[in-house]
């Protein structure tokens, strides 16, 4: 079993509408090296506005204290119309760039962001047709496609996530990082984990307290 570690956790601002650095990811490389880790999950957000130029410097700090960035998490839109979503597909294509540039394995993502209770057809059928593109360019670059299981998106039940599965079944490239739909119930999550079977290519393991915090 690998563990990573995800850098989402150093950020104060996660939550935040504009998600907004606290403190640029190469500067927090000491502190995670110190703390013993070596394999992470960047979270999107610390690589999606980085230069060329950072890009390197983030390589080149990574590899001098001999971690890798294992995989890298990211949060499409696929919903939009015109400029919106052309916007959003660019912002992908930027962190699947950078991704591979960091020699990641692993590009996870929320299979869009609308909540399957509320998407129509349209939005399942589009959302599949993207899915599978990514695949594709992700796959170019080496790295493989998982989709985490989530609220607001088309995995935020286990009937919606075997739905989706079931939609990309010809496509055994793209998998699931699994994250239990209950915090509460380690039945059902043992349930909803069986359920997606094969699937399953990496988990999403989280331990906090009911203020969402907790100490390293």
């Amino acid at each position: 079993v690998d563990l990573l570690f995800n850098t989402i956790m150093l950020e104060p601002n996660r939550w935040t509408p504009d998600h907004t650095l606290s403190w640029p990811l190469v500067d927090l490389l000491d502190s995670i090296d110190e703390a013993g880790f070596k394999d992470l999950e960047l979270w999107g957000y610390h690589v999606d506005r980085i230069d060329d130029s950072e890009t390197t410097i983030l390589v080149e700090g990574l590899e001098a204290r001999s971690m890798q960035a294992v995989g890298v998490g990211a949060y499409p839109s696929f919903h939009k119309e015109g400029a919106e979503d052309e916007t959003e597909m660019a912002q992908i294509e930027r962190v699947a760039s950078v991704s591979a540039a960091l020699g990641a394995k692993i590009f996870k993502i929320f299979p869009g962001r609308v909540a399957s209770a509320s998407a129509d057809e349209a939005i399942w059928t589009r959302t599949v047709e993207r899915l599978k593109a990514l695949a594709d360019r992700v796959g170019d670059d080496g790295m493989t496609l998982t989709l985490e299981t989530h609220g607001g998106t088309l995995c935020d039940t286990l009937p919606s996530t075997l739905r989706l599965l079931d939609r990309l079944a010809d496509r055994d490239d793209i998998g699931i990082c699994f994250q239990p739909y209950s915090d509460d119930d380690t039945d059902e999550a043992i349930a909803a984990f069986d359920a997606q079977g094969d699937r399953v290519r990496h988990l999403h393991v989280q331990n906090r307290d009911a203020n969402r915090t907790m100490t390293l």
